[in-house]
């Protein structure tokens, strides 16, 4: 007798564990857990397209100067104030010339990529605004390479 209620005991128990094996099987994914919204909501970093730009993640706003290279003087002298309402001052003074100090005043503008800006003088001055310092660029807006290139970088004080 006491064999047939352990034989009866553990078939019980076999049903229940079969019955609760069956019922505990989901075939439907689960979407809450943070590993399913992580995966579905979050793009990847790589998709997201990078924001920053000197204009708005530089501290571009002072003074920069260096002396830039001349054709027929030692040097110029190039002294440039950005202002954060986009106005500029601008002073280059000809190295060993008698009255050679030209200045101007106005406003500068930035490009749609926000990493260069252009003054609104007679020259069109353009430089490529970088930590630091800002560096002049040539008629059609690329940095001066070659040996003289870093005589083109005005540094910020």
């Amino acid at each position: 007798m006491q064999i047939k209620k352990m034989r009866t005991m553990k078939c019980t128990l076999l049903a229940i564990g079969i019955l609760f094996a069956v019922t505990s099987c989901n075939t439907h994914p689960k979407t809450s857990t943070p590993e399913a919204v992580t995966k579905t909501e979050a793009p990847a970093k790589a998709d997201m397209p990078d924001m920053h730009t000197s204009q708005n993640s530089l501290d571009w706003a002072g003074t920069y100067t260096g002396t830039l290279p001349c054709a027929d003087c030692p040097g110029i002298e190039a002294i440039i104030v950005l202002y954060p309402d986009k106005a500029y001052e601008k002073t280059f003074i000809y190295q060993e010339r008698k009255d050679a100090t030209f200045k101007e005043k106005g406003k500068f503008t930035w490009n749609k990529e926000g990493n260069t800006i252009t003054l609104d003088s007679k020259g069109n001055s353009s430089y490529r605004v970088k930590e630091g310092s800002i560096v002049t660029l040539d008629g059609d807006g690329n940095e001066i390479t070659g040996a003289l290139a870093d005589k083109f970088v005005l540094k910020k004080k």
